[in-house]
């Protein structure tokens, strides 16, 4: 039977179909089944037909290339397919919609497929990471394959990483990782590695730069894993500040990081903190003393020579002495400058520089200072010889800082100044030739030659030799001439000294001084004393006393003083013989008498009849030696000696002869008071005899009265009197005297007396009424002679009652300011009765009231002006209140109108003082000693200056100077009228150039009265102590009323100080020590107290001339002489 049935093939291709029922089938003959051929359908979807394989190495061609077909629905691939291009893509194994991070390769993609298959070579991926291929084609669905696993390709490259930014010293942990080309991460680089590290460079205090511990630039070992170095395997110490980069190099594998910007590490080294100063530029090697030097700088840097920006101040310091100009530099971005800096010493020297809390420079290089040009030059020798001998002199040539120029050489044209001509005319000389006339001198290397400079001088004296060469000398300072002491030879002579005319009897000081050769005082060779004698050149009789004088008496400096008395029987020359030891001296004396004359007597004046000459008559004296008679006068008093008054006349004149003197061009009218001396030869004037008088004057004064003369008739209060006066040989002053009569003349009362001659008198009117009224007016000439008018006939006055009125006071009232010895004056309308208006005046201030005790009340010659004169001047800044009851009356008995008051204020306390300043220097003790100009301080002196003012001092106007500089002294305010202030030297001042010094001291008071003080020329006692200026004892001679003797000198430094007293036999009667910087032992002022009695015997010593010597080590600094006469 036949069925039908369909067939759906699916599997494209040729294949027989057979049938079976179970029990029969088509199988037995291929003529039984059907031949059927199946055809692949359209083309639908792709498949990997090769997969790639499963690993690959980045950027190699995987070892399987990948196929694709092309299939239809049912997987067939469609060989009938040639035309589907197929794409290659590579996607993350993980996520398939990820694209993967390399780049896929392929010798051709797409490809085209032939008979449904794709064929793709060449294919690789560049990325080490796990892909899928994905094969895409237009409208077929996507094949993706087995994962392929791609790995690292071999190292290409090192790349370096790690901090951008450090430190330098400090550690920077460096990560250094190997890529292949692909820059892939080369994971087959492991294991240990041979690195080289290169980049920074070392410090500039040479500090290498490493990596774990090894030299930049030398092997280090470094380990890997998978292409990246362990952990802190490469620990980079960078050092220098820079921007730089950091390579490594594996030259075995021939790989590194140099072969791209992007491999190495970008580091910055930034500067570590401040560490230490370093050199930039050194000082020069050669300089001149005092001259500016060339630029130098010093940076502050990290401990490794970094430069920072720190603006620390930096101090440079020589290696000895002190450099000079400005040797603190604040730094500017860690970098000091130092461009003024001098020295002044000649050496050779470094500098380092400091700052605090940082390690200083090295020292730097050595600098030669040399001198600089001959500024002075300086003369040292013996500083004591004998006159007449030698002394060998050294000149050495110094510039301004004290070096000795060894440049000054050769021979020199010098010429030398100082010691002065002796007494006997001797003129010093170096070799030979006079002191002031030039000399050639040979110089080596600054110094004089040996023995090229002998000095011999011949006067005694303490003196300074100096010299010059035109150009510089030796004046410039006191320390550069040489200080000499030129001490007198043996004894030659004597000399005496004394007033040549000397009076009989009469003691008179007389000094005899021993001289040598030279005629200079000396001591040298005096043994046994002077005897004295005397003798006539005229017959005198002559005798002196004493007669010699002992060796003991005679000071150290070979001079005695004393007196002496020469006795003779009348005038007449002498001749004083002093003798000793050999030797001689003389002087010739005149001698007179001792007695004065007698005064004149029977002195007498007469006039000439016309005046202006006056005769005085005497008789002299009988006194033998009458030599002639003085005559002189004065206006005012007595002449009462040969000096007082003016002289008329000197003549010469006999024992008890009479004598009379003319004196003309006098003044009529004035008095003269003479008074007459008589003298003898010797000089001795008499009291004066004394007489007065004046020359003649008869005119009489000419008076004319004007108003009133008669007639008027005078109403109300006042009146103007009016008239002339006048004389030929004048009127006095206040020649003026007015009086009034009521009875035509009969009697007269006054009206106002001693006027001045003005013309006109208001004249207050006295309460009476009469028509018999009269004017007189007297004026009196100097000669006194009364000139008088009245009036030529009567006049009427008639009056009524009026009660007197205060019409003006002085001080006014309200007045402030007002002086306090002003006076109060008080003016009334009308003539006052004197005791009424005193009674009624009264002065107030506060409680107080001005009594009759304590005041004068004077009334004025009118009666009107009534002025109140206290007895002491009035009190300041007081209100006084003036007071007139109506008690007061005026000279006719009528009241004042009203009471009357008035005030006034004086003025203000005036300031009339200055500041007062006081200018000390304190001791170790604060013992205080008062500054005056050329006194010596210590080096590092302490001053105090006490401020003091009556009315306060102004704080803020105390300045205080020291050599012209101010300073900051400390201030102790001990009331408002009282400060002080001290201040201590920072340096010492002995250290500094000036050779002199001066503190000032500036002030204001509260009313503005200001004041400086300034003590100059201040010394610095640098030298040995000794003694400046003489030693003074006071008083000179220790009476039986005198207790204490002060014994004062100036020390020129602290000392230990020793005085002693040598009796005239010599023994040492009393000693007293002082401590350096006590009383006795300080700089400046001293005063030690003697107490008259001896230490040996506990008694008060006795008479003689005791010799003082105050000793400061072993050495004699000064002596002094006391003589005691009890």
């Amino acid at each position: 039977m036949v069925g039908a049935l369909t067939l759906t093939a699916y599997s494209a291709e040729a294949r027989s179909v057979d049938v079976s029922d179970g029990a029969i089938n088509s199988t037995g003959n291929t003529s039984y089944d059907l031949d059927l051929t199946v055809s692949a359908g359209s083309s639908n979807n792709l498949n990997f037909s090769t997969q790639p394989s499963t690993t690959g190495t980045a950027g190699t061609n995987l070892t399987t290339q990948p196929k694709v077909e092309v299939r239809d629905a049912y997987g067939n691939r469609n060989t009938g397919d040639s035309s589907t291009q197929v794409y290659l893509k590579a996607v993350l194994a993980s996520d398939n919609s990820t694209a993967g991070n390399g780049t896929l390769s392929a010798t051709t993609n797409p490809v085209t497929v032939s008979s449904g298959l794709g064929t793709f070579a060449g294919v690789n991926y560049n990325y080490a990471e796990s892909i899928d291929l994905v094969a895409t084609a237009e409208s077929r669905t996507l094949a993706t394959s087995d994962a392929v696993a791609i790995s690292s390709a071999t190292a290409s490259y090192l790349k370096v990483t790690g901090t951008a930014a450090m430190t330098a010293g400090g550690n920077n942990e460096l990560t250094v990782t190997a890529y292949d080309t692909y820059n892939n991460v080369a994971t087959g680089y492991t294991g240990s590695k041979s690195l080289k590290f290169s980049g920074p460079a070392n410090s500039p205090s040479s500090n290498v730069p490493s990596v774990e511990g090894i030299a930049m630039g030398s092997a280090t070992t470094v380990n890997f894993t998978s292409g990246t170095s362990d952990a802190s395997a490469a620990t980079l110490v960078a050092f220098k500040v820079e921007n730089t980069t950091v390579d490594a190099t594996d030259e075995s594998a021939g790989v590194g990081s140099s072969g791209s910007i992007a491999y190495d590490l970008d580091l910055t080294v930034n500067v570590a903190t401040k560490n230490k100063l370093l050199w930039v530029t050194s000082p020069a090697t050669s300089v001149t003393a005092g001259a500016t030097w060339t630029t130098f700088t010093i940076q502050i840097t990290d401990a490794y020579g970094n430069q920072t920006a720190d603006t620390d101040a930096v101090i440079v310091s020589p290696s000895s002495g002190t450099l000079g100009g400005t040797v603190s530099r604040s730094a500017s971005a860690g970098l000091s400058t130092f461009n003024d800096i001098t020295y002044n010493t000649a050496a050779a020297i470094t500098v380092s520089g400091t700052a605090d809390g940082l390690t200083s420079t090295p020292a730097s290089n050595t600098v030669s200072v040399n001198p600089a040009s001959t500024s002075y030059l300086k003369i040292t020798g013996t500083e004591t010889m004998t006159a007449g001998a030698n002394n060998e002199l050294t000149i050495t040539a110094y510039d301004a800082y004290g070096n000795v120029v060894t440049e000054y050489a050769g021979t020199k044209g010098l010429t030398f100044s100082g010691p002065a001509n002796s007494p006997n005319g001797d003129v010093a000389k170096v070799e030979g030739t006079n002191i002031g006339t030039a000399m050639d001198v040979n110089f080596t290397s600054g110094t004089s030659d040996a023995t090229s400079a002998t000095l011999t001088a011949y006067k005694a004296e303490t003196t300074t030799v100096d010299v010059t060469d035109g150009t510089v000398s030796s004046e410039g300072n006191a320390g550069y001439d040489l200080d000499l002491t030129v001490s007198a030879g043996a004894i030659n002579s004597f000399t005496i000294e004394a007033t040549a005319a000397q009076v009989s009897g009469t003691a008179f000081e007389s000094t005899i001084t021993a001289k040598d050769a030279y005629k200079n005082t000396t001591i040298t060779g005096i043994s046994g004393g002077i005897t004295l004698s005397i003798g006539d050149i005229t017959t005198l009789a002559s005798a002196i006393s004493p007669t010699s004088i002992a060796e003991s008496e005679i000071l150290e400096d070979g001079t005695w003083t004393g007196s002496l008395t020469i006795t003779a029987t009348g005038s007449g020359t002498s001749i004083l013989t002093a003798e000793g030891s050999t030797k001689s001296g003389d002087k010739v004396f005149t001698i007179t008498d001792s007695d004065a004359p007698s005064a004149p007597t029977n002195l007498s004046i007469t006039k000439e009849a016309t005046g202006s000459v006056l005769y005085v008559s005497w008789t002299n004296p009988a006194d033998e030696d009458l030599s002639g008679n003085m005559v002189r006068y004065s206006t005012s008093a007595y002449p009462s000696s040969t000096s007082e008054g003016t002289l008329v006349s000197t003549e010469a004149a006999a024992a008890s002869s009479s004598k009379t003197c003319r004196h003309s061009g006098l003044t009529n009218g004035t008095t003269y008071y003479y008074s007459v001396f008589a003298y003898d030869t010797g000089n001795l004037y008499s009291s004066g005899g004394n007489v007065s008088g004046f020359p003649a004057d008869s005119e009489i004064p000419t008076v004319t009265i004007t108003q009133p003369n008669g007639g008027e008739s005078l109403t109300g209060t006042s009146y103007s009197i009016m008239w002339t006066a006048s004389d030929t040989g004048g009127l006095t002053s206040t020649p003026i005297t007015l009086r009034y009569s009521t009875d035509a003349g009969a009697n007269w009362t006054l009206i106002a007396a001693s006027q001045a001659n003005s013309g006109t008198y208001n004249w207050s009117l006295p309460s009476v009424s009469s028509a018999l009224c009269r004017v007189s007016i007297e004026a009196v000439d100097i000669a006194g002679n009364t000139g008088r008018a009245m009036s030529a006939s009567s006049f009427t006055i008639t009056t009524t009652s009026v009660n007197p009125t205060v019409v003006a006071i002085t001080p006014a009232d309200g007045a402030t300011s007002v002086p306090v010895s002003t006076e109060v004056k008080v003016e009334f309308s009308k003539e006052m009765n004197k005791e009424s208006a005193q009674n009624a005046f009264t002065v107030v201030t506060g409680t107080y009231t001005w009594s009759m005790d304590n005041k004068i009340m004077i009334l004025s010659t009118d009666g009107k002006t009534m002025t109140f004169k206290p007895s002491a001047n009035l009190s300041y800044s007081t209100k006084y209140d003036v007071a007139i009851s109506t008690s007061a009356k005026d000279a006719s008995g009528n009241a004042l109108a009203a009471a009357f008051t008035s005030s006034f204020s004086t003025e203000a306390t005036p300031d009339t003082e200055d500041p007062k300043i006081v200018i000390s220097t304190l001791d170790k003790d604060n013992n205080a000693t008062t500054l005056k100009d050329d006194d010596y301080i210590s080096k590092k002196p302490k001053f105090k200056v006490v401020l003091t003012d009556n009315m306060g001092i102004n704080n803020g106007a105390i300045k205080m100077y020291l050599d012209d500089i101010e300073i900051t002294p400390t201030i102790t305010t001990v009331n408002a009228a009282s400060i002080y202030m001290t201040y201590e030297a920072l340096n010492d001042l002995e250290d500094e150039k000036k050779t002199t010094h001066k503190i000032k001291a500036q002030v204001s008071d509260t009313s503005g009265r200001a004041v400086t003080k300034e003590i100059k020329g201040l010394k610095v006692a640098s030298e040995g102590p000794k003694i400046v200026g003489p030693v003074l004892i006071s008083p000179t001679v220790l009476t039986g009323g005198t207790v204490n003797a002060q014994i004062v000198y100036n020390l020129s430094a602290d000392t230990d100080a020793t005085i002693y007293l040598f009796s005239p036999s010599g023994r040492i009667e009393w000693t007293s020590k002082a401590s350096s910087g006590g009383v006795g032992g300080k700089a400046g002022y001293n005063e030690v107290t003697f107490n008259g009695v001896s230490d040996v015997s506990g008694t008060r010593l006795g008479n003689g001339i005791y010799v003082i010597k105050i000793v400061s080590g072993n050495k004699v600094v000064g002596k002094a002489y006391l003589v005691v006469s009890d």
